[in-house]
Order: C-alpha cells, then sequence, then structure tokens
C-alpha cells in the first residue's frame, strides 16, 4: 500500500526518476562503455568452457608464448588451433588478402603497385605494354559471375560476350572509384584488362577489345577449347604443363603447342567457365562465365562495391548472378546500419496501432520512451555490473523482440484500466489504480518470466555468442518488466489527470471545430475506424467462439494429427540438421556474395580445388600443458593464461623410453597415414634424437663430439638436457636445406625465458580428411581421444597428463549446439510449465496447456526444418525462445476459463474467448507485423528473425485458440475439479485501507475479466452522439455472457433439427 499511496500522490516523481536513471545510465554508457564493434560478425562463435575447446586454447596459448623462444624451430606457425578451419577452407572468411597482394589493401599507392607488377612469383612474368593481360587469373582477384538474361541461352556467343563486357565497363569500369584500386599496367599505367572469356577470344584472334569478336571468332575459340578439354581432364592439377615454357616438360609433352598457347585454354576452363563445360558434359554451352577484374579481392575494393552496388545488374541479354570482393565481412557493419530502417518501419507501425488502440499520444510516446530506457539500462548493467566487454551483433535483436513484448504488456495495462472507467457502478480512482496494478503486474509478470527464462536457458550453451545474448536478452525482458510495473501506471495516471484533459485526444471532437474539409475527412475516418472496431468485436465476440464451438473436434483432429506430424519432422526425418558448411553466412541467400560462396563455388574448377584441398586431420598429442583454461568465458578475445604442468620432465630415462614406445603405439592406430617416403624429424621427437646421440664421437673434422656421441637409450637426464641444446640448432640448420623434413609445431617446446623444455607435441598425420559432417568428425575424435587415453594409463607421472587435440573447433561448436538447445529447450519447458500451474493452480489446464505448447513448437520447428533451416546458432536461439512465446497466448486463455463464472465447461470456454480473444489476436498482428517488416532485410538475422516470429506467432495464436480452447469444450475441468488455492493468510488491513475505506459493493467487476487483462476492441471515448449509435447497432450486448450465447447456439441447431 506504501508503493500504492507513492504512485497516487507522486506519478510525476516516479516518471522523472526513471527518466533521471536513463539519462545517468547514457552518460555512463557515452563516458566509459566500449563501443559495440562488429567489424568481424563470426567473433564468438565458438564452443568455450568444453573439454575440447580447453584443449584447442591451451594449444594455441603453447604456440604463441613459446614461438619467441630462440630454441624455436619455427617462431610464427603455420596454424592457430583457432584458425585451422579458416586455414584449410579459404571459401570460410572473404576478405584477407594474402601474399603478393597484402599491400594493395589500400589500392591507391602508385608505388605499391609497381611492386606488385614486379612481383616475381607472377606466373606470366613480368608485365609490359606489349603483353595482352598484365597476369594470369588468381583467386586474389576481385571476381564477377554472369549468366543468360534468358534462360537456356548459350554465354558463348559473340552478342553474350560482348554484352558481358558492356555490363563490366557500365557497372564496374565506369565507376570512379575503379582507377583508384585497380591494378596497372608497369609501363602504361592504365588499368590492366579483366580475365574475362570476351577478352581471351579477342586475344586468340588478334583483337584488341571484345567488342571486336563476332560469331567466327567465337567458333574457332571453341574448337580450340574443344580440342584442349581432354587433355585438361588429365592435366588440370598441373597448371605448369599449359604454359609455352613447358614444352620440354617430360610431364607435359603430349600437351598439343596450341592448348598452351597464352594458357588460354587451361584459363578458360580452370577459371572462367562452369564445370558442366569445362568437363564435356555440356559441349559448346556456357552457363556460367566468371570475370577476374585487375582489383585485389580486398578491403581496398570496399568503396568500389558501395560504388555499384545500386546499380542494374543486367542489360536484357546477360546479368551479374554473383560478386566475390572478398569484403563480405567488411560491409556488414554498413548493412547493419542501413537495414535499421526495416525495423524503424516495423516500429512506426507498431505506433500507428498503439495510438489507435490506445488513442492517447501520450501513452503512445511513453511506450517507446520505456522501451528504449528498457534497452539503455540493459545495456549499463551488461556492461559495468556484469562486465561483459563483448558485444555480438545478435544482442541487435533484442530490440525488435523488446518492442513486440513491451507493447503487449501496454494494451495489458491500458485494457483493464478501460475495463475499470467503462463500469457502471464507477470504482474509486485510488482503487481502479490498485485494482489495475495489481491485475495487470500478475499478467505481465507470467509472460515476462516465462520470456525472460526462455532466453536464460541458452546460457547452458557452451557457445559463447549464445551466452552473451541469453544475458543481454534475458535482463532487458526483465528490466523491461520492472519498468512497465513502476513506469506505466504512472503513464496512466498522468495521462488520466493532466493529459487528456490539456491535450487532444485522438476522437472526433478533435476535428469538429477544425476546418471543414479535415473536419470532414476525419469524420469519414472515425465512422471507418467505429465500424471496422464494431466488426472485430463482432467476430470474436460471437463468429469466433461459434466456429470453435461447432468444429470442436475437427479442430483436435487436424490440430493434433499436425503436431504429431511436426514431431515426425523434427525427431525422425528429415529432422533439424546441424550446420554443414564452415561458414557464416551473414547476408540474405539471393545476395550476390552469397550467391557466390554458397552457390558458384561448386560450379567453377578453381574454386572446387580451392574446396576440395583439404589437409588430412593431424593426430596430435601434446604434454607439458594443463587443458584448463582461466580467463573470461563470454569475451572471445581473452584466451586466459597458459597452465604447465609442474610434473612434466621429458628428461627422465622413463618417460624417453614411454615416449619412443607411445609413438610406436600410436602409428598402430587404424587412422593413422604414412609419411609416403618423407621423413619427419619432429613428428615423434624422441625417434630422431636417439639416432642423433648413438652417431660417431668424432665428426668429418675430427673434433669431439662428446658426451653427445655413442649414448645408448635411454639417455641420462643431464647429458639428455645438455645435449638438446646442441640439437636443437642443427634441426634447425637440417629444416632450412629441407622444409619438408620437419614439422614446425611438433617436437619439444621451450619457454621464452629459459632454453628447458617446457612441452612435448607429438603428430601424425591421419587417413581422416577435413570433414564438415558431424558423423565422421564425432567418430574420428572418439576413437583417437580413447585410443590416447588408454595408452596414458600405463604413462609415468612426469607424462601423465598428456591429451589428444585436433582440427576439431568446428566439430565442438556443433557438439556444443547439438546438446545445448535440447537442454535449453527442456528448461525452458520445465520453468512454463511451473508458471502454468502457478498461475491457473489447475492440474488438467496445465496439462492441456504444456500439450498445446509442445504440438506448437513441433510444428514450428518442422516449418524451420521444411524451409530449409539448420540448428546453427541463431536458430537455437529461436527455438528456446519459441517455448516463452508459444505459452503467452495459452496462458491467457487458461486463465480466462479458470476465472469464468460459468459452470458448463463449453459456456466457460466461449465466456474465455469472448474476454481474451480480441487482445490475444491483437498482440498476435503487432509481433506479426514486426516479423513482417523485417523480411525485405538484407542481415540474414533480422530476415530469420521476422521468418521465426511470424511462424511462431501463427502458429501458437492457432493453437492456442482453436486447439487449446476445443480441449477445454471437450475436456475442460467443470467447476471446481482439479482446481487447487492458496493457502488464505488472514492479515491486519493498513493504515492505508483503514484511513481510506473504500466501499467494497462498488466494486462489480469480477476477477474473470480484469485477469483475462482484455476484452473486445472499445470505440473511443470522446464519440459523438451519432457514433455512439452505430456502435450499439453493431457491437454485441456486454449483458450476453458465454451460456446465453451457447444457448443460442444449441436452440438454433435445434430448430434446424425439427424443420428437417
Amino acid at each position: 500500500m506504501c508503493c500504492l499511496k507513492i504512485l497516487l500522490r507522486y506519478p510525476y516523481m516516479i516518471l522523472i526518476v526513471i527518466i533521471l536513471l536513463g539519462v545517468a545510465c547514457f552518460l555512463l554508457i557515452f563516458f566509459f562503455a566500449k563501443i559495440p564493434d562488429f567489424h568481424d560478425p563470426k567473433l564468438g562463435f565458438e564452443a568455450r568452457g568444453t573439454e575440447l575447446s580447453k584443449r584447442i586454447l591451451a594449444y594455441e596459448l603453447l604456440l604463441d608464448k613459446t614461438a619467441s623462444s630462440p630454441m624455436t624451430l619455427q617462431k610464427k606457425t603455420f596454424y592457430k588451433a583457432g584458425e585451422w578451419n579458416n586455414q584449410l577452407h579459404d571459401d570460410t572468411w572473404q576478405g584477407n588478402t594474402t601474399g603478393v597482394y597484402a599491400h594493395l589493401m589500400d589500392g591507391d599507392d602508385d608505388d605499391d603497385l609497381d611492386d606488385f607488377e614486379e612481383d616475381p612469383t607472377s606466373e606470366s612474368g613480368d608485365s609490359d605494354d606489349t603483353e595482352f593481360f598484365c597476369d594470369a587469373p588468381r583467386p586474389e582477384y576481385a571476381r564477377l559471375v554472369f549468366a543468360s538474361s534468358v534462360e537456356g541461352d548459350n554465354l558463348f556467343s559473340s552478342a553474350n560476350l560482348k554484352s558481358m563486357c558492356r555490363l563490366e565497363d557500365d557497372i564496374v569500369r565506369s565507376s570512379s572509384n575503379f582507377g583508384s584500386v585497380c591494378i596497372r599496367s608497369r609501363k602504361t599505367r592504365r588499368c590492366c584488362r579483366s580475365w574475362s572469356l570476351g577478352n581471351y577470344v579477342a586475344l586468340l584472334n588478334n583483337k584488341s577489345s571484345c567488342y571486336e569478336i563476332d560469331d567466327l571468332h567465337v567458333q574457332r575459340v571453341l574448337e580450340l577449347v574443344d580440342e584442349c578439354q581432354p587433355y585438361f581432364q588429365t592435366h588440370s592439377n598441373v597448371p605448369h604443363c599449359w604454359t609455352q615454357e613447358s614444352e620440354m616438360d617430360l610431364q607435359c609433352t603430349n600437351i598439343p603447342e596450341r592448348c598452351r598457347e597464352h594458357s588460354a585454354a587451361y584459363s578458360i576452363l580452370y577459371y572462367l567457365t562452369d564445370v558442366e563445360f569445362a568437363s564435356g558434359n555440356h559441349p559448346s554451352h556456357v552457363t556460367f562465365a566468371m570475370s577476374f577484374l585487375p582489383v585485389a579481392a580486398s578491403v581496398g575494393a570496399k568503396e568500389l562495391y558501395y560504388d555499384v552496388e545500386g546499380r542494374l545488374f543486367s542489360d536484357g541479354m546477360t546479368k551479374i548472378v554473383a560478386i566475390n570482393f572478398g569484403i563480405k565481412q567488411e560491409v556488414f557493419d554498413q548493412y547493419l546500419m542501413t537495414d535499421m530502417v526495416w525495423f524503424s518501419i516495423a516500429l512506426f507501425g507498431v505506433i500507428i496501432l498503439m495510438w489507435v488502440y490506445t488513442a492517447s499520444l501520450f501513452i503512445t510516446i511513453m511506450t517507446n520512451v520505456l522501451i528504449f530506457l528498457s534497452v539503455e539500462i540493459s545495456f549499463c548493467l551488461y556492461a559495468f555490473v556484469f562486465q561483459i566487454h563483448f558485444f555480438p551483433f545478435m544482442n541487435l535483436l533484442v530490440v525488435v523482440i523488446l518492442v513486440g513484448i513491451g507493447v503487449d504488456d501496454v494494451f495489458i495495462y491500458w485494457r483493464i484500466w478501460y475495463l475499470g472507467k467503462s463500469q457502471k457502478n464507477s470504482m474509486t480512482f485510488e482503487k481502479l489504480v490498485a485494482t489495475t496494478l495489481k491485475h495487470a503486474t500478475l499478467s505481465v509478470s507470467v509472460t515476462s518470466l516465462t520470456t525472460a527464462v526462455a532466453f536464460y536457458s541458452s546460457y547452458v550453451s557452451s557457445v559463447t555468442v549464445l551466452r552473451c545474448f541469453a544475458i543481454f536478452a534475458g535482463t532487458a525482458v526483465i528490466v523491461n518488466f520492472v519498468l512497465m510495473v513502476l513506469w506505466m501506471p504512472a503513464v496512466i495516471i498522468v495521462n488520466e489527470k493532466w493529459w487528456s484533459s490539456h491535450c487532444p485526444s485522438f476522437n472526433h471532437e478533435f476535428f469538429q471545430n477544425k476546418a471543414q474539409i479535415c473536419s470532414y475527412f476525419c469524420s469519414i475516418l472515425s465512422k471507418i475506424f467505429v465500424a471496422v472496431t464494431c466488426c472485430c468485436g463482432q467476430f470474436f465476440f460471437s463468429i469466433l467462439p461459434c466456429i470453435v464451438l461447432k468444429l470442436r473436434y475437427l479442430w483436435l483432429v487436424l490440430l493434433g494429427t499436425l503436431g504429431i506430424g511436426g514431431a515426425v519432422i523434427v525427431l525422425y526425418y528429415p529432422r533439424l540438421r546441424l550446420p554443414s558448411r564452415n561458414e557464416f553466412q551473414l547476408f540474405a541467400h539471393e545476395h550476390l556474395f552469397e550467391v557466390y560462396d554458397f552457390k558458384m563455388k561448386d560450379i567453377f574448377y578453381f574454386e572446387r580445388t580451392l574446396k576440395n584441398s583439404s589437409l588430412p586431420m593431424p593426430i596430435t598429442v601434446m604434454w607439458g600443458v594443463e587443458s584448463v583454461r582461466f580467463g573470461n568465458s563470454l569475451d572471445p578475445l581473452d584466451k586466459g593464461e597458459l597452465v604447465f604442468d609442474k610434473k612434466f620432465d621429458i628428461s627422465t630415462r622413463e618417460a624417453q623410453k614411454y615416449l619412443l614406445k607411445f609413438c610406436t603405439y600410436l602409428r598402430n592406430s587404424k587412422y593413422y597415414l604414412p609419411e609416403a617416403g618423407i621423413i619427419r624429424l619432429t613428428n615423434c621427437f624422441m625417434e630422431n634424437f636417439r639416432i642423433y646421440m648413438k652417431r660417431s664421437c668424432r665428426s668429418v673434422n675430427k673434433t669431439s663430439l662428446v658426451p653427445c656421441c655413442g649414448s645408448s637409450f635411454p639417455i641420462g637426464k643431464d647429458i639428455f638436457n645438455y645435449c638438446i641444446r646442441e640439437y636443437i640448432p642443427l634441426l634447425t640448420e637440417s629444416t632450412l636445406l629441407s622444409p619438408f623434413l620437419y614439422n614446425p609445431n611438433a617436437g619439444l617446446r621451450f619457454d621464452h625465458n629459459h632454453d628447458k623444455p617446457v612441452a612435448v607435441i607429438v603428430e601424425f598425420s591421419s587417413s581422416q580428411q577435413f570433414s564438415l559432417n558431424y558423423s565422421e568428425m564425432r567418430d574420428f575424435f572418439s576413437y583417437i581421444d580413447e585410443f590416447v587415453t588408454t595408452e596414458l594409463k600405463s604413462a609415468p607421472d612426469e607424462l601423465k597428463n598428456g591429451w589428444f587435440v585436433s582440427y576439431l573447433s568446428f566439430y565442438d561448436l556443433q557438439k556444443s549446439i547439438a546438446e545445448g538447445t535440447p537442454l535449453a529447450i527442456g528448461v525452458s519447458v520445465s520453468v512454463a510449465l511451473a508458471v502454468a500451474f502457478m498461475t491457473t493452480l489447475n492440474v488438467l489446464i496445465t496439462f492441456y496447456s504444456m500439450l498445446t505448447i509442445t504440438a506448437a513448437i513441433f510444428v514450428t520447428v518442422a516449418i524451420l526444418v521444411v524451409i530449409g533451416w539448420e540448428l546453427n546458432v541463431l536458430e537455437s536461439v529461436t527455438i528456446s525462445v519459441a517455448v516463452g512465446l508459444s505459452i503467452d497466448y495459452s496462458l491467457h486463455h487458461g486463465m480466462a476459463y479458470r476465472l469464468s463464472p460459468e459452470l458448463d465447461r463449453r459456456a466457460r470456454a466461449v465466456d474465455a474467448m469472448q474476454n481474451i480473444g480480441s487482445p490475444v489476436a491483437m498482440a498476435a498482428v503487432t509481433t506479426f507485423l514486426v516479423g513482417l517488416s523485417l523480411m525485405p532485410s538484407t542481415i540474414l538475422a533480422y530476415r530469420q528473425l521476422g521468418v521465426f516470429l511470424m511462424i511462431v506467432i501463427s502458429v501458437s495464436w492457432t493453437y492456442a485458440t482453436f486447439f487449446f480452447q476445443s480441449l477445454l469444450m471437450v475436456v475442460g475441468p467443470k467447476g471446481g475439479f482439479g482446481q487447487l488455492h492458496w493457502p488464505r493468510i488472514a492479515c491486519k488491513r493498513s493504515s492505508y485501507e483503514q484511513k481510506h475505506h473504500i466501499d467494497k459493493t462498488v466494486y462489480t467487476m469480477s476477477d474473470s475479466t480484469l485477469s483475462s487483462s482484455s476484452a473486445m476492441n472499445h470505440a473511443n471515448s470522446g464519440e459523438t452522439q451519432e457514433l455512439e449509435q452505430l456502435a450499439e447497432h453493431l457491437q454485441p450486448p456486454s449483458s450476453v455472457t458465454g451460456l446465453a450465447l451457447l444457448r443460442h447456439l444449441e436452440g438454433k441447431d435445434l430448430k434446424m433439427k425439427q424443420s428437417s
């Protein structure tokens, strides 16, 4: 009562305090918080805290910490554990320029351009003005993919080749930014020609431009390619055989000279045409053609892309269907900002609906302020209280969800307030505020609690992004609930006491004294609004209950069958699949970047070669480091501190003997791959070191090699530590002579502060190739891990703490998602069950509500499976949240059914639908529109969120309205059956109640009306008498109860039977 007293007396003060809190948070964020940076959108999409992730991080830290030691073979390793998958597949993360192109990132330095042209590694050698091309086509260049605008048309025709040249000139080369980023000829300083099909036809026919070719020239090239195609099938992996300098190479002598001219045939088949043409399956017919631009595929091409992005990529004959500028990550930040326009459109639509529903511009504005404050305060708690410095871009999706939740809560508050005011026996203002606060808080707390727990449940996942999203989203929902309880009652009181009496309302009277034309049009709009409102009221009061009642058995069979079918799709076949690509899709499927990555990489030979060039999975076993990481698991940049094994000592005789035995044992595993004649000096360090120690004690120069010679194995500890300091420098010299003789990561690892070994790594190649298939990687890891663990049981104490690791980062991510998602769903369902029971206190209603949301979730996920979703990071979040969003509508219907004054189950169900149907539908419509407005977005995460919101809201509303209500009509509890009650506690009335006694006979609203949080849509209180008469004709009388409507429908059925 104290809070109520403060709320009634000082509503302005409450609003001011909350606003000041928001201002304080804003200043704190502005001056001290780290601004979120989304330049690397894949950051955090990794498992942390799992046993495998601990091993990978420990291995990476070991390589970093020991790289600076003078005893390290190679200062910079080939791969870090966190970069293994990226190094294996160039196609995973585009945007990094390598090799001789790295210095072209800025794209505007003439000296750099000269250095590039003079690079000795260029396949075509030095370039001069007499050469047609500056270089050979390479994957490091930006590229375009063309297709015909006419279905089935052949690109290998003079008309289409000219069209492609024209498109490239009009779209790319005409850009003002092209000259600053293009690769230029060293002498002429002009931008080099593109490596395109048209230019190669011109080259082979001694033409200076692709615009000069005709059908005869094209036919000659087709004949050449057709002649060279059989040789390409056998020599596609030997590019040097296709140059004129290779004629003396015995490996290349059978390739005709014509095919080696300018390397044209090889470039056309390997780089420029699709595999169907290159393989001879579709001779003379090219469906897709590639054009390599003289621009480095790097961040320097970003401005060029922005310039050409909005242009028309078709001229009616050919079209550009895919682009790879190597800047997919770099442009993501830009799209994050530009795509906010779609969210703004969604917010604008919600504002209009809210204004129409509440008939108050003040409440509408203050609701948007509330949502902004909720996001701001949540970020402040996230950054300063929880001390989380990593803010993934997925957290931005919380704003969209918060709009839907916040608006729905406002509808509840406003509807209960309106119902209290509209009662004939009006209650006092204090009682109205108390009643509104009591019942609205109950309804809002139910929806907020279930949704917040659904978000928080994702914290059980091991994926960093999911855990950060869970904390921020769950906190935002809780903050929104707390502010809603404090902010919204104060806003309604201020609106009632001040705004409605001093400011114009959204009603007909506002326009009555305005200009005649304004009054005329606005009166028409008002009439239309009232007519639509009343028609909607008629639908939710009579038509919808009638549809559900008459067809209740049909709804049970139909929706029940859909639920079973959904369960079969999700659990049996085709099931919700794990990610099948080691790529993170950033944009919508039709975006030209994604078309290239997900479609074109399987269509051209050179891309297939890059994709299939993965190394064998290494079998890496290491000792000396604890596979435990200390650090912030919510910050992907915090790798923690390396913890060495204090017991590790490789110099003991027992350790030497065991390590040698272990290498032999490891070679007997079924995954071991022999080195094909190449002896690796460091794969098993002890094997070569033993041979080294058995050498003669006299060198070639007759110098003594004692004590590092003639030693029997195992070697004494002191001699071992002394000789190892001589062995490593000699090994370094050997590796300089032949880099194929050593593995840069295997062998002894030394601390940078001293030359004592701190770890040892044994590494062999395996017969298992890197795969995105979860089952293959699981079998490989399980077998080798068990194999190594079993052998380590017999190890001496100094080598007990060894463990196995490999290229398993992506597998660990798949495993975390596969195990974390069901666990998160289980937590969400358990909490939803508890909330449903505590809210209704009825066993049957709780059981039916859980049955309803289970069926709704299965159908929702089944739809996602059918449209091609895979269980990736974002999808796992949405599925977990589906529980919280699905149960809200069922709980509203269940509460309305329980609190209905009717006794018959069908009458109670009809009465519940009359009370709750309209606002539940309004909440569903607003959330659906938010999802719909996100569909034009370029960002895939935004679009997927929109798809999910539309599906889950549609399915949840359908099941809550038709399936759940049909269950209640058929087998719902009658009277007090299955109903429990909280124990009553007699309390003395507060001094406030004694001082401000209110006659309770004045309070005539039923708990059913209030707790259901809504009824039918209302007409505005300021309507004219004419509009009120119209509403009276269209709106059903409030005295018609569910039982009356039921008897009316049964009477009509009886008359129809008698007449028949």
